[in-house]
């Protein structure tokens, strides 16, 4: 088989990732079924806002926690949102 067909292994659980002004978050989270999330990792590092520093700092925390093989997602701060509620549809159920 070609190398590039084969599907990548990632490694278990999910990690977030935070863009703050201040630094760069990032937690990792395992879920197993049956069984309570557990966090194993959790760090923060701070920089003073230059934007050379931060893709430094993110390429050391992807290194430290093997991001290559992780899934990952954004963290978003409660001010870069909205949530809006509005009535269910109606619609069948």
């Amino acid at each position: 088989m070609l190398p590039f067909l084969k599907p990548k292994r990632t490694a278990p659980g999910l990690t977030g990732i935070e863009l703050r002004d201040d630094g760069i978050a990032a937690v990792h989270v395992v879920r197993e079924p049956g069984r309570p999330a557990r966090v194993t990792a959790c760090d923060f590092r701070a920089f003073d806002g230059d934007p050379s520093k931060q893709e430094k700092i993110l390429a050391s925390l992807a290194s430290d926690f093997d991001l290559k093989r992780a899934r990952c997602t954004t963290v978003l701060a409660a001010n870069d949102y909205t949530l809006l509620l509005t009535e269910a549809p109606d619609v069948p159920a």
